[in-house]
């Protein structure tokens, strides 16, 4: 059985002209939060559910769990969050994660407390003992969620990362990355050997510069913008530079 929804309004699959950098994603955080009042979590509740509409657009075979592989920042908070509105919507789900969950921190760990609460499934896994386990939840999923790394990493995987990504990339599962495939560049598209490789890229927001390249497009896969709750005025405040930003 596949479970799809149709994509609202609010949803559609589009190319959005707008772009934002790592730094302007920084700050559209940053005054999101401190002049806006948006509450940080919230933007991450919204993130969550957003990627999880979209993957039902895709359509999911329910006969397997979608498997999100979470980070222990705020990629992986998002991926906590999407895996609680995936159970809501009648999804099988469940979550793999490679840190000891008190390495969480904000709202990353808040998510992790409340999806510690709910009946899915959570992995702890650590390396090299867990790879053959790691292997099983991969190749049994329907779809696999690359929630490990956001726009903020940049430099060669480290572990666990650079022994996950491979080994999610040779599943032979789709996979849908939230905001960015972890290992790409976000300003610059130049992946590690082993950078995800996604048939969908969920980005927050807007896209961001290092899709534009040869690499990026390839590791991107389909790029959809997932909105999170940002104003408009506010990305355009953003995307006009410093001076403007000073003026909200």
């Amino acid at each position: 059985m596949h479970v799809a929804l149709a994509p609202l309004e609010s949803l559609k699959l589009m190319s959005d002209p707008s772009v934002l950098s790592r730094e302007q994603v920084r700050s559209i955080d940053r005054i999101a939060v401190e002049k806006f009042g948006i509450p940080s979590i919230v933007l991450m509740e919204n993130a969550g559910r957003s990627c999880a509409e979209f993957l039902l657009a895709e359509g999911v075979a329910t006969s397997s769990p979608v498997c999100i592989c979470c980070g222990k920042g705020n990629n992986g908070g998002d991926g906590f969050a999407m895996a609680r509105h995936l159970e809501i919507l009648g999804i099988p789900v469940e979550v793999l994660i490679f840190h000891d969950p008190e390495e969480f921190r904000g709202d990353a760990a808040i998510n992790f407390q409340i999806l510690a609460k709910s009946d899915i499934p959570i992995h702890q896994l650590s390396f090299p003992k867990d790879t053959a386990q790691l292997e099983r939840h991969l190749k049994h999923a329907s779809w696999l969620v690359d929630a490990l790394l956001g726009t903020g990493a940049v430099g060669n995987l480290r572990s666990p990362y650079e022994i996950v990504i491979p080994e999610m990339n040779n599943a032979g599962r789709p996979i849908m990355a939230i905001d960015i495939p972890s290992g790409l560049d976000c300003d610059l598209g130049n992946p590690p050997d082993c950078g995800i490789v996604a048939q969908i890229t969920v980005t927050l927001v807007a896209a961001k510069p290092g899709f534009r390249s040869t690499e990026g497009q390839l590791h991107c896969g389909k790029v959809v913008v997932g909105q999170i709750g940002i104003p408009r005025n506010l990305l355009s405040l953003v995307q006009a530079g410093p001076a403007f930003e000073e003026s909200v």
